[in-house]
């Protein structure tokens, strides 16, 4: 995956096959008691936005991450909270006479863990998987210390999504978003076959013509990788490269 370059758009590309990225987000607005921002993202890729720690957004599936979000993926929402839980670790004295139990005691300490919860919501069949925003609104709450979501429907208008009572309110915490793309099956041939039996390698130039079509709205562009064959046959393939993020 790519940044724009004002750093405010992430490109991602078919050729790339299956990965993912994960990104601080550093321009926010911020207000004395609360700090929010609007993230556009592509129905076509899973994703996660909220806040964690930046340790944490080098790797979240490590025990101890710190991360409070929602997460989005295929059609289904989800929210994600750290949660600390007692532990007792056992330490011994070093006093007590010889032949007797030395004295025993234990210390509680936390331990941090990340939680998973599906997001429904009452349908007419009963509760139903909440819908998949296009655009989320976050707005993290110093005060109160919590994390609240919203689909943005309009300019001015805003379903909220889940609010999320933190357990840490840390203002080291930073706002992120993870993109992931899971869909492998538009990786590039590395070589075509023509049907009267000729083989071309993808890095031969000989033969090869690049076409372009861009969206209006300039959210996708498509290009083609073309050879004509000796024979009269025009084969190749399409690959996109599509904006899976958008910082409003």
């Amino acid at each position: 995956m790519s940044l724009s370059k004002d750093k405010m758009k992430v490109f991602y590309s078919s050729w790339l096959g299956q990965c993912s990225a994960t990104l601080l987000i550093r321009s926010t607005q911020m207000f004395p008691i609360f700090q929010g921002w609007v993230v556009s993202l592509s129905q076509d890729s899973d994703w996660t936005v909220g806040l964690c720690d930046k340790e944490s957004a080098k790797n979240f599936e490590k025990k101890d991450a710190l991360v409070y979000g929602l997460c989005c993926e295929g059609n289904q929402l989800s929210s994600l909270t750290t949660e600390y839980d007692d532990c007792c670790d056992a330490s011994v004295s070093s006093k007590g006479l010889v032949g007797q139990p030395k004295n025993v005691t234990t210390t509680k300490e936390k331990q941090r863990r990340v939680s998973s919860a599906l997001i429904t919501h009452r349908g007419q069949n009963g509760d139903e998987a909440a819908p998949r925003p296009g655009v989320v609104e976050v707005i993290w709450n110093f005060g109160a210390s919590s994390l609240s979501f919203f689909s943005r429907t309009g300019r001015h208008q805003r379903d909220e999504i889940i609010t999320i009572n933190m357990s840490l309110n840390n203002r080291d915490l930073a706002p992120f978003v993870r993109i992931a793309k899971k869909n492998a099956q538009n990786l590039p041939k590395q070589q075509w076959q023509c049907p009267c039996g000729k083989v071309y390698n993808y890095n031969s130039s000989s033969g090869y013509s690049t076409e372009y079509s861009r969206e209006k709205n300039f959210k996708r562009h498509s290009y083609s990788q073309v050879v004509n064959c000796f024979c009269g046959a025009i084969i190749g393939e399409i690959c996109t490269t599509e904006v899976v993020c958008e910082l409003e």
